[in-house]
């Protein structure tokens, strides 16, 4: 897919995963993500034509997507959201959202919200969907630095050998190609 296909509407994930403690209310860095949400939702309203097909994808558990999607609706009603509380990290979620729209001619636009420091987990996943667009938005994560490691531990993507091979192979192919026939 090219870079200058136009998309057909939006999704949102709002990554809310892994939330521990007695919390009574919404923790700080979740509120942030609602924040960066809604922003992000605001944004499409203003600027976009197809800002009209707009869904919003929370993964966490249940109980937590339930409170996040009612603060959600307060200011917003109407919008299409779902919980995903099957997926156990982001490139879980990712592949979750992605299964029923990747063979559309025009895929919508993804935006993934979570903490800043999951941009380099982003990172390393992005090249799995390079044919899509995917942008990442990060948020404040005031928590300590040992809570955001032992999270990072949890959401570092465990590529299969498989996957290493054929990307191995891919390269290999490429530079033959690209050897055999030269750009001009």
């Amino acid at each position: 897919m090219t870079d200058s296909r136009f998309t057909y509407g939006n999704i949102i994930i709002l990554y809310s995963n892994h939330i521990k403690g007695n919390y009574t209310v919404v923790p700080d860095h979740i509120n942030e993500r609602i924040k960066t949400c809604l922003n992000i939702l605001k944004r499409i309203k203003n600027s976009k034509p197809d800002s009209r097909y707009i869904s919003i994808v929370i993964v966490g558990d249940k109980y937590w997507g339930e409170i996040i999607k009612n603060c959600i609706l307060e200011s917003n009603e109407g919008l299409q959201i779902r919980i995903d509380s099957k997926s156990k990290n982001l490139l879980d979620s990712l592949k979750s959202v992605i299964r029923g729209f990747k063979k559309l001619s025009n895929p919508p636009f993804i935006y993934v919200v979570s903490s800043f420091w999951h941009k380099e987990i982003f990172d390393l996943i992005r090249p799995r969907f390079k044919e899509l667009k995917i942008e990442f938005d990060g948020s404040l994560d005031h928590r300590t630095v040992d809570e955001i490691s032992f999270e990072k531990i949890k959401e570092k993507p465990h590529f299969k050998m498989a996957d290493l091979k054929n990307k191995a192979k891919n390269r290999a192919l490429n530079s033959l190609l690209n050897y055999v026939f030269p750009d001009k």
